[in-house]
C-alpha cells in the first residue's frame, strides 16, 4: 500500500529578476511546482486517486520609498483537480483544487 496523502515526487524551481527603475525597484518574480500523483485513501482505491499537477504562478512588482504595487498571477496553467474522500457506508465527497487567479495587490508602510 502507498502512505495516503503523500506524492513519489514533489519539484520546484523558480526566478526572482529586479531591476532599479527611476526611486524604486522592478521585481519580476516566477515559480513552477509539481506534485506526482497522490493516493487520497488508506487502501489505494482507483477513485480516491488524485493526478499529478503542475502549478506555474508569477508575478510583476514596483517597489519605491514605503509603497508597492503587486500584479500577480496564480496557477496560470488553470490546471484543476479533485481530492474526493470516500466515508463508508454513507458517502462521499470531494475538493477541487482552484483554478486560474490573478489580483492587484497595493501596499505601504507607515
Amino acid at each position: 500500500l502507498n502512505v495516503r496523502n503523500a506524492p513519489k515526487v514533489t519539484a520546484g524551481a523558480g526566478f526572482n529578476y529586479t531591476v532599479i527603475i527611476g526611486n524604486g525597484e522592478l521585481s519580476f518574480i516566477g515559480r513552477w511546482s509539481y506534485v506526482s500523483r497522490v493516493d487520497g485513501n488508506l487502501l489505494n482505491q482507483t477513485y480516491s486517486k488524485v493526478p499529478p499537477r503542475n502549478d506555474i504562478s508569477a508575478s510583476i512588482s514596483y517597489e519605491w520609498d514605503k509603497f508597492s504595487v503587486t500584479v500577480f498571477g496564480k496557477n496560470l496553467l488553470n490546471e484543476r483537480f479533485e481530492a474526493p474522500t470516500i466515508i463508508q457506508p454513507l458517502f462521499a465527497t470531494g475538493t477541487i483544487g482552484p483554478g486560474f487567479s490573478w489580483g492587484i495587490e497595493i501596499g505601504g508602510e507607515f
